[in-house]
Formats: structure tokens, C-alpha cells, sequence
């Protein structure tokens, strides 16, 4: 199997984001699972494109994106996109978006496709802090989720696509929970390792 792994850029004046620093210590083949990794930008419409192409350049079976979610106090699997953004900030090219469609006439939400009950429940048996997650928000993390979303349903071409996000990363230094690097990723391979076993 094969899977692109996707991290977003620093944003909101954050020098660092736990998912790229996750993307780096994840390891690059899991069993027979080869991993692609692919840092992209935190911007609409930019993030989406980038991950598509080269998923299909990667000719992968699902993807797999990461982003960081500060406050949140478990590694939490996405289980829906939403055809909506609304956030306070900027994206990093500067575009504000609340309260607006992504793609006017689209479907209202889409369902991640990959089994992210099983992957919560693989996590949580060895171990780990992992939950389910009703909102990916309406910042540029649910935004791409709902477009991958919308390219594979579209392509009709058995793409998986779902959406992972972080807490905080130890290092940051920022106030609430957070886990160490390594520690968030074991528990995203043990997700990957369920995503090979649907």
C-alpha cells in the first residue's frame, strides 16, 4: 500500500507546527505500507492542489493529513469535511475567509474514507491518546480535508483520503497539553498500520 502523509506549514505566528515535526519522525515504510511525505502550505485552495498532485504523481492509495490543533489533549481522526470556512485569522497567502462555501453548489460534507474508527481503536489499544473528532473546524484544515474529499469522490478512483489532527508538540512550549514528537508518532504509524488491515 501506499500513502502520501501530508504536514502544514508554521502559521499564526507559531514558529513550528507538531504536525511537521510529527511528518519527520514518522517513519517512511511500515511493514509493506511505503510512505510519502509531503509538507504543504496553510492556505486555501494551495493546500489541496499541491496534496492532490502529488498523490497522484505518487500513484497512492489514500492520504493522510496531518495538522496541528493546539488545546485539543489526544490525537483526534476526523470523521467529516464540511463545504464551509469560517476562522479569525488569515490563511498564510493572507485570505480570511468565515462564513462562506468552499465550492459554491457543492455537497454540504463529505465523510472521510479512511476507517478512522478503527484507526482510534488500533491507537488506543497500544496504548495511545486518540479520539474521534465530529469538527475538523473551518480553517484551512478542514478545507483541505473537504477537498481531497471532493477530488476523490469526483476522480472515482478508490482514493482514501482522511485527516488527522495534533495536539500542541512538547517542544513548543505553548500552555495546556501537549505530547512529544515520537510519542504522537507511534500513535499515527499504529493508524497507518490499521489503514493497511480495512
Amino acid at each position: 500500500m501506499r500513502i502520501l502523509v501530508t504536514a502544514f506549514d508554521p502559521f499564526g505566528g507559531i514558529d513550528t507546527n507538531s504536525s511537521m515535526l510529527v511528518l519527520d519522525a514518522i517513519n517512511t515504510n511500515i511493514g509493506d505500507i511505503q510512505i510519502k511525505k509531503l509538507i504543504i502550505p496553510t492556505a486555501y485552495g494551495e493546500c489541496a492542489r499541491l496534496a492532490w498532485e502529488e498523490a497522484m504523481r505518487f500513484n497512492a492509495d489514500a492520504i493522510l493529513s496531518l495538522g496541528q490543533a493546539g488545546g485539543r489533549s489526544a490525537v483526534t481522526a476526523e470523521v467529516i469535511g464540511i463545504n464551509y470556512a469560517c476562522a479569525n485569522m488569515a490563511d498564510n497567502n493572507g485570505v480570511k475567509k468565515c462564513g462562506e462555501r468552499l465550492f459554491d453548489g457543492g455537497k454540504a460534507a463529505y465523510f472521510a474514507t479512511l476507517p478512522v474508527e478503527k484507526m482510534v481503536e488500533w491507537a488506543k489499544d497500544s496504548g495511545f491518546k486518540a479520539e474521534l473528532s465530529l469538527s475538523a473546524g473551518g480553517f484551512v484544515c478542514n478545507s483541505l480535508l473537504y477537498t481531497l474529499l471532493k477530488n476523490a469522490h469526483e476522480a472515482d478512483n478508490g482514493m482514501l483520503v482522511g485527516f488527522v489532527h495534533l495536539p500542541y508538540e512538547a517542544s513548543q512550549n505553548r500552555d495546556g497539553f501537549s505530547m512529544t514528537k515520537e510519542e504522537m508518532a507511534l500513535c499515527v504509524e499504529e493508524m497507518i498500520k490499521a489503514i493497511n488491515n480495512i
